[in-house]
């Protein structure tokens, strides 16, 4: 009889990173993609970096500004190293819906951070 591996504990249950950020992925901007972005948000455990900002890039392509925002400052609550790429991408995305308001408080953000916009 095969034992099952049991999945890491994160908050006080099973982690489930990798099927919210697949699922973060899929869904439009809304209730449920901020739903998943709390759940993610909780998850203490496995959530990199690198998951942030893949993250990051996913929703700015997709036009989802405000929940990319929701990961670059989930990156700075992680007290993670900045990344250029993510807000590029947000930048990117904030210039394709002519939000030239809050492309300029990002560019501002960045410059706080020591970024340097490319």
């Amino acid at each position: 009889m095969a034992r099952s591996v049991a999945q890491p504990l994160c908050c006080g249950g099973r982690c489930y990173k990798a099927h919210h950020l697949r699922m973060l992925r899929k869904v439009n901007a809304g209730q449920q993609a901020r739903r998943f972005l709390a759940e993610l948000g909780a998850c203490e455990r496995g959530l990199t970096r690198e998951d942030l900002i893949s993250a990051t890039c996913d929703l700015a392509h997709r036009g989802s500004n405000g929940l990319a925002s929701q990961c670059l400052t989930e990156m700075g609550r992680r007290e993670m190293r900045p990344s250029l790429v993510a807000h590029n991408a947000l930048l990117d995305a904030y210039a394709r819906g002519q939000r030239w308001d809050m492309g300029m408080s990002t560019l501002l953000r960045m410059q706080e951070l020591g970024l340097q916009p490319d």
